[in-house]
Formats: C-alpha cells, structure tokens, sequence
C-alpha cells in the first residue's frame, strides 16, 4: 500500500485541521464497523496534499462502503494569512461522472497520520496519475494548473499517464474523441511543467 508520510503533506496547519474535523464528524456518526471504511479525497484538496497549490473549499471524496453522512460537514479554518474559510464535503461528487481507471481505490495513497484517521474512516488521497486522469475530462483552467503541479513536482510521468488513461477509457462508453484530444494537450502540460522545472544548468546541458 502506499502511502504518503504526515511530514510530506504539504497542505497548511489549519487545512490540516479542518480535514481532519470533517474526518470525525463523519466517523462520529458511524457504529463500530468490522473494517474501516477508506475514504478517498480526490480534486483539489487532494492536489494540496500533494503540492501545497490550489487551496479549494470543496472536498470531492469518495467512500468504500455506502454510509449516511451527518448534516454538518463545514468546517472553518484559519489560512496562514489570518482570513477564515470554511471547507465542506462535496454532496454531489460522483466518481461516476469522472474518467477513473477501476482501481482508483486499491491504488489510492493513505495518508498516514493519526489526524486523518477515526475509529472507522481512513483517509486516502487519489493517486497523482489516476488525479491527472480524472481531469482530463472537463479540462479547465484549474485542472490545467492542478495536472502542472503534479508534474512539476515529479508525481507523473507522460507515459504512466497515458498507460492509465488508455485503460480508463477502454471501459467507457461513448464518443471519448474529445477526451483522447485533452488528453494530448495534458501530455504537452506535463512535459512543459517538468522542463520548466529542471535546475537550469541542467537544461543547459540538455542542449548541448
């Protein structure tokens, strides 16, 4: 399993903090489970974790099993710069409706601090390739950003991204033309991204 380590975690304390609120009230509500139920955030807040970029307000998550959600997942947070946000959980995500590869779940990366975990719920973020995948879809300006940053910190590769669209997409029903033509285009952002992020000597040696 993978994992990612609480001193890798880029989002900021008070972030930290609502997450892992909206954590408990969201196991609060639970009866003593036989296994816990993993709970894998994807979008935004997942792209945070992993880069520290792009703070959202909304939190996409999906769960292993069906549970009953309490009526009060918003939780407020201080930012580093002294303003207060509120995060909440997203009532509409659907992982129907995104381009997912089958396994999203048993490749999800745990998040492995005691802040993210109740007695029944365990955090999972959406693996760095199965979150560029996932936005290949809509492919909007802020998903632009969020596969860059991904790329930029090493978290893709062009090929591992392709390797896992193209098995996503093999069980999709429809016309997914546009879908292969984002695809494309992301590919262009992630080699940019990783070139524009080398050391510049090392892009100079590139050259020679």
């Amino acid at each position: 399993m993978k994992t990612l380590a609480a001193k890798d975690i880029y989002a900021s304390p008070g972030l930290r903090r609502a997450i892992g609120e909206l954590i408990r009230r969201i196991d609060a509500g639970l009866p003593e489970l036989d296994e816990p139920v993993k709970m894998v955030i994807a979008g935004g807040i997942a792209v945070n974790f992993y880069c520290g970029e792009r703070v959202t307000l909304d939190v996409d998550a999906s769960f292993s099993r069906r549970i009953l959600l309490p009526a009060d997942l918003v939780v407020p947070y201080q930012t580093t710069d002294g303003k207060t946000l509120s995060v909440h959980l997203d009532l509409n995500y659907n992982t129907s409706f995104a381009i997912l590869h089958e396994d999203f779940e048993d490749d999800a990366v745990h998040v492995e601090d005691e802040e993210f975990s109740g007695r029944n719920i365990r955090a999972f973020l959406l693996s760095p390739v199965d979150l560029v995948v996932s936005k290949i879809a809509r492919f909007e300006g802020p998903d632009r950003g969020d596969i860059s940053a991904l790329a930029r910190e090493r978290l893709v590769t062009p090929a591992a991204v392709v390797q896992r669209a193209n098995e996503a997409l093999s069980y999709f029903v429809g016309n997914v033309d546009r879908v292969r033509f984002n695809l494309k285009e992301a590919l262009h952002l992630i080699e940019q991204a990783q070139l524009d992020s080398m050391p510049a000597a090392r892009r100079r040696n590139d050259r020679i």
